[in-house]
Order: C-alpha cells, then sequence, then structure tokens
C-alpha cells in the first residue's frame, strides 16, 4: 500500500482496463446484438459473420464506455473512488488510447460487411460519444442514446440486407424503451449528477418521477410489442415479451423503494435485460411479418 491506494500490479490493471468499458451493460448489448443478428438473418448466419458481427458490436461499445469513464473522471474522483481511473488503477491516457484503438477495431470489423456498414456503425458510435462528450450533462440526454442504439438496430439489419421500409415500425417502437434504458442507467447517479450541478433528463425528472416513467415508455414499447407478436402470430416472440414482462415485473417490485443508491443500481440491473428482452422479441415478430 502506498499513500492509501493499492498497489498497481499487471493483473489490476488489466481488470481496470477492462472496467473501463462497463463490462455489465456492455454484455447486455453484446448478447442483444447477436441475439438480433440471428434474428435479422433467419437463423445462424455462419460463424464468420456472427464472431465479425459480435465484434463490431463489443468493441463500438467499449469505445464508448472507456470515453464515458475519461470524461466523469473528475466526479468519480468524488463521488465514486472506486472506478478505474480515480483510484489510479487506469490512466486518463489508457482511457483515450482505448477509445480510439476500439473505435477503429469496430470499424475495420464493420467494414468486412461492406463501406455503407462501416459509415453506419461509425454514426452509431458517434452518439456515444456525443452523449459523454455533450449530451449527458443536459436535457436533452436521452438523443445520444436514442442515436447509438437506433443506429446499432439500423446497422443490424443492414448488414443482413433486410432494411425496408417496416424497419421504420421499430424506430416508433424502440424509441420508448431506448428513453427508459436510459433512464435506468441514469438513475444509480441521481444525486451525484444532482450535487454536480448536471441536468440530464433523469435530475429534472426528479426521484417522484423518475421510475414511474421509466416503466410507462417500458408499457409503451410492450405495447407496440404486443400488436407486433399478434400480428406475426408468433409463440417465439411471444415467449421473448414474456420474458421480458416478468423481468420487468420483479425490477418494477424492486422500484417500490429507490431512495438509496443500492437499489436504484439493483433497478437498472433488471432493467437492462428487460428491455433487451423486449427489443428481440419485437424485431422477431417484425421480421416474421415484413
Amino acid at each position: 500500500m502506498v499513500g492509501g491506494a493499492a498497489a498497481v500490479t499487471p493483473l489490476s490493471r488489466a481488470w481496470a482496463i477492462a472496467r473501463l468499458v462497463h463490462p455489465f451493460p456492455v454484455s447486455i448489448v453484446v448478447l442483444t446484438s447477436a441475439a438480433l443478428v440471428l434474428v435479422a438473418h433467419g437463423g445462424y448466419p455462419g460463424g464468420s459473420f456472427l464472431l465479425r458481427a459480435v465484434a463490431a458490436v463489443l468493441f463500438c461499445q467499449a469505445s464508448v464506455g472507456a470515453l464515458n469513464d475519461y470524461v466523469d473522471k473528475d466526479i468519480d474522483r468524488i463521488f465514486q473512488r472506486d472506478k478505474p481511473i480515480a483510484c489510479g488503477q487506469a490512466t486518463e491516457r489508457s482511457a483515450l488510447v482505448l477509445t480510439v484503438s476500439a473505435a477503429l477495431v469496430s470499424a475495420l470489423f464493420a467494414l468486412t460487411f461492406g463501406w455503407p456498414s462501416m459509415i453506419v456503425l461509425l454514426l452509431a458510435t458517434s452518439g456515444g460519444w456525443a452523449y459523454d462528450l455533450w449530451l449527458s450533462r443536459g436535457p436533452f440526454s436521452v438523443a445520444g442514446y436514442l442515436a447509438g442504439f437506433m443506429g446499432l438496430l439500423t446497422w443490424i439489419w443492414l448488414i443482413n440486407s433486410r432494411l425496408n421500409l417496416s424497419f421504420l415500425l421499430v424506430y416508433a417502437a424502440g424509441a420508448p424503451i431506448i428513453a427508459a434504458a436510459h433512464l435506468a442507467n441514469a438513475a444509480p447517479d441521481l444525486e451525484t449528477d444532482r450535487e454536480m450541478g448536471v441536468r440530464n433528463l433523469a435530475v429534472v425528472l426528479g426521484e417522484r418521477r423518475l421510475v414511474p416513467t421509466i416503466f410507462t415508455l417500458y408499457a409503451l414499447s410492450a405495447l407496440a410489442g404486443t400488436a407486433l407478436v399478434v400480428a406475426a402470430h408468433s409463440v417465439s416472440a411471444a415467449t421473448v415479451l414474456i420474458a421480458s414482462l416478468v423481468v420487468a415485473g420483479v425490477a418494477a417490485i424492486v422500484a417500490r423503494n429507490t431512495t438509496e443508491r443500492p437499489a436504484r443500481l439493483l433497478l437498472f440491473k433488471l432493467f437492462a435485460p428487460a428491455a433487451g428482452l423486449l427489443g428481440v422479441g419485437c424485431l422477431m415478430a417484425l421480421r416474421q411479418i415484413s
């Protein structure tokens, strides 16, 4: 121990670099994206195709996550001293190097599907960067989430040659659940953001309105998903939708007492997979309709 801080070993530094990318939300996005690749393709697309698609998404999200930790480093040194940069396990330079290098690797994997694929995925990554750098601290914070995740969904359908006018339904049905996911992600840091003068959408809503807004937005997308499932007469899509509703129900029970940060963090960790399952169920139904 030196100066009250844990000694930095190669193993601890490697783990700190891994933590820079926000492993839990990234894993949810990557797993959901992998499932959506299978849905969009109508089955197993082959090992090479799936591996390249998953790698492109993984490095895209890693870039956004690392930049987020770099931007929030000063706040973390005050309120979340266990974060990689704040505790000294990772350097600011390593976060920036990871941001740029991961974006480049993501772009290279996307390029294997063609130039349009690379451009669309870079635009989706840029939406995440815009959130990290500017939007996350203001009332339009949700715009970065919408740009990033709508871009990612568009990219998945593009590389599978499935883009058509029916995909516009995804934007309408997906916007509420993406906005809800943003609010759930911001919920654990509500007090911290308020104390630092941040005025993102979660802070503007406040504790009293935040959770009801999250589940109202979820309900809107769930209703749209139900309509798609009924129109598709899809048992498999209905099963995934029901799984989402069950997980969301557990999250709603947890949300009855979200005055403390650990409870709001648990809410996010439950809501994230519920949102992912809802997205998969909706797009399974849409795939069968179109």
